[in-house]
């Protein structure tokens, strides 16, 4: 992959890392949902940008905070 190419999926981690705690997304389907080919990619790039690997964050984001799950098959709708 060239570093070109990274960019744009580094700013889709953050919205599956939030999928992988409140529905239980794997990382293999937060790989793919983020554009990422490899999941053994993902982990690296993952790891070399915030510090620790998709399993860790996910542990520490259940961990730490109160998050409100999603109810099943719902859709997020704005008023704004």
């Amino acid at each position: 992959m060239h570093v070109t190419h990274a960019i744009p999926q580094i700013n889709e981690i953050a919205p599956v890392t939030l999928a992988m705690v409140q529905e239980d997304m794997t990382a293999a389907a937060a790989c793919h949902a983020a554009g990422f080919e490899s999941t053994p990619q993902f982990n690296r790039e993952f790891q070399r940008h915030f510090g620790m690997t998709p399993a860790e964050e996910v542990r520490r984001m259940r961990d730490g905070y109160v998050l409100r799950q999603r109810p099943p098959n719902s859709a997020y709708v704005s008023s704004h």
